[in-house]
């Protein structure tokens, strides 16, 4: 159950911070010198790879997630199997 839990948390950061990452990609985007604004905000990096890398943060995330809550319901269903069976 440690593991489902740490994935919970590592899921809800990186949401967190693949959100973070696409608006602050956005905002870059939309400014008036992108350029200028790129490499002060994002490092190195352009406005379209930040966005992207957010959107794969995102995408892990989800997953992650997913698979955090499908263990979570796994293990419930086994406790409440054998709880039954003692009975």
């Amino acid at each position: 159950m440690f593991y489902t839990k740490f994935a919970k948390i590592i899921s809800a950061l990186m949401l967190f911070m693949g959100i973070i990452r696409v608006t602050i990609g956005l905002i870059v985007a939309s400014s008036d010198s992108p350029k200028l604004a790129a490499a002060r905000y994002l490092g190195n990096h352009t406005s379209g790879e930040a966005i992207d890398k957010g959107l794969l943060y995102i995408f892990i995330a989800v997953s992650l997630g997913v698979l955090a809550e499908i263990s979570t319901n796994i293990y419930k269903k086994n406790q409440n199997t054998s709880v039954i069976e003692e009975e």
